[in-house]
């Protein structure tokens, strides 16, 4: 009687666990007519240097995960979800909540995404828009935010996800190495709330600033044709969009640069960071 009361009980925990998290549960499908492609690139910006990092000398270096309307394709490789980020993941994941390292593991394993890994960019039409997307101030990087990113694309836009060095608990680069926003989080927490709100704008000019350097690239990318987005990006159509932090970030950028004509803010409101007048775009 005993042991079919536990086993009871650990079911209905279990039921009550797999309805309540995501983790258990595949993602959505994407709602749009096309399959999504994603591809990742690492840009260095040689006239600005990495003011976050120790090394003085640094320049700003920025991965950006692409998300695309591609072709169905039976032979292409789905992306893992945080691809080769989710063994760091698990131990910030471990560290940050205080639990056992295989705990993480067991919970974040064998996620799978709808997106297919350096898939061919669908030639339906001629050029897509493009929405950059921005995560939120000392969070998770940017490519969390899957279900998101990939319904976007499914509908037809070329979604470049920025992961603002430093600025987010993980960014991985192709060499191993590894960049966290946790040092700044310590100190941000021991900041008085001026201090906060100083730190908070200047890292939402860092932002900004990183919009503008990524368009500037995504002009190369556009006439390179070793390229799969070769003259296939609609730099007429640019919008911003983020959350929190991202969001406003989203917002001023799309104030100050015409290249941007639409911003789209998840939650994000930094009021010492917004302009008081109309953006006067959509």
């Amino acid at each position: 009687m005993l042991k079919t009361t536990v086993g009871l009980t650990a079911g209905l925990i279990l039921g009550s666990l797999w309805y309540i998290s995501p983790i258990f549960k595949p993602f959505p499908e994407p709602t749009g007519k096309y399959a999504v492609g994603t591809t990742v690139m690492e840009l260095t910006d040689i006239n600005s240097k990495e003011i976050y990092s120790e090394n003085s000398d640094e320049n700003r270096n920025l991965v950006v995960r692409f998300f695309y309307p591609s072709l169905p394709s039976s032979d292409q490789k789905k992306y893992p979800y945080l691809g080769n980020k989710m063994p760091y993941y698990q131990k910030f994941v471990a560290s940050y909540y205080q639990v056992p390292e295989f705990i993480a593991k067991l919970f974040l394993r064998g996620i799978g995404t709808h997106s297919f890994i350096n898939a061919p960019l669908a030639h339906e039409q001629g050029s897509y828009p493009v929405v950059l997307f921005s995560h939120g101030l000392l969070g998770l990087p940017s490519d969390t935010s899957l279900t998101i990113l990939e319904n976007l694309a499914s509908h037809g836009y070329i979604i470049v996800a920025i992961d603002h060095s430093y600025l987010n608990a993980l960014t991985l680069f192709a060499d191993g190495k590894v960049t966290s926003s946790l040092k700044l989080s310590e100190q941000f927490n021991k900041m008085s709330q001026k201090e906060q709100k100083k730190f908070q704008t200047k890292a939402i000019d860092v932002y900004k600033a990183d919009m503008k350097f990524v368009i500037d690239e995504l002009a190369k990318i556009n006439e390179d044709p070793a390229s799969i987005f070769y003259q296939c990006i609609n730099l007429q159509q640019i919008a911003a969009m983020g959350h929190s932090a991202g969001g406003t970030a989203s917002i001023e950028f799309c104030r100050n640069d015409n290249r941007c004509k639409a911003a789209i803010d998840l939650d994000g409101w930094y009021d010492q960071a917004i302009g008081q007048e109309p953006i006067n775009k959509p």
